[in-house]
């Protein structure tokens, strides 16, 4: 690791097209950390029946296109995340 990362932990946000969520990722020794910061959506009845199907317990206000991100990190391993911490933050997911 460079000298000048040393301690310092890496992390990039990503902001939703259309709820202007903000996912951010943090890289940890442990591992990956997520924070959402959202406005609660006014519509509860998506994610309550994606809950009820898939039998997850997400908060029912969160925007349904902050739920899709988060959703897709599931998809990528950590070697496709880390070289986007590197990058820097990106505008719109």
């Amino acid at each position: 690791m460079d000298g000048a990362l040393l301690g310092r932990v890496r992390r990039t946000s990503f902001r939703t097209s259309f709820s202007k969520s903000v996912l951010s990722v943090e890289h940890h020794p442990e591992g990956f950390v997520f924070d959402l910061r959202y406005h609660a959506s006014p519509v509860e009845s998506h994610i309550a029946a994606f809950n009820k199907t898939m039998g997850s317990d997400y908060p029912v206000d969160v925007p349904a296109d902050l739920m899709a991100a988060v959703l897709g990190f599931r998809n990528i391993t950590s070697g496709q995340i880390i070289p986007a911490l590197d990058a820097g933050d990106y505008q719109y997911l």
